[in-house]
């Protein structure tokens, strides 16, 4: 389930003040998904994640978009990055793989759906066919929102 809002949990957010936890988009259905400014897998999904946000944005679908990057430059390079790709979510960093930890991150992407009550509903890991991605994740988001 959704975990109890701790500062643990708080991620910082990128190009902005403040912070952000998963906690706080309890009652959503939420795609986390963990990605590097150097994953081209992770680029190739970009695309879909914006045609999956258009569609179900306003049914309570949010997007929590993890940088795993590392370094001194690493906030920096994720702003520029999200702003050139276009990105119209809000997303986080990871500086100390904490997130990445707890959700058993090996290599990126790696994609999760929770449903409205924290429940883990659909895990994918790496990229093999970006229309067998969107499909699987439509269907996961589609049927976690009509619960």
């Amino acid at each position: 389930s959704f975990p109890t809002r701790r500062s643990s949990d708080l991620l910082p957010l990128v190009g902005g003040a403040g912070e952000r936890s998963l906690a706080d988009l309890r009652g959503k259905v939420v795609l986390v998904d963990f990605w590097a400014t150097g994953c081209k897998p992770c680029e190739m999904t970009i695309p879909m994640q914006k045609k999956l946000y258009a569609k179900y944005a306003t049914q309570g679908f949010e997007i929590f978009s993890i940088n795993t990057d590392q370094g001194k430059d690493a906030a920096e390079r994720a702003a520029a990055y999200a702003k050139g790709m276009g990105i119209p979510w809000p997303f986080v960093r990871d500086p100390d793989g904490t997130a990445g930890d707890a959700y058993k991150v090996e290599s990126i992407p790696h994609m999760v759906v929770v449903d409205k009550l924290g429940v883990v509903r659909k895990v994918n890991v790496g990229l093999i066919s970006i229309s067998k991605l969107e499909d699987d994740l439509d269907a996961a988001i589609g049927a976690a929102l009509a619960r």
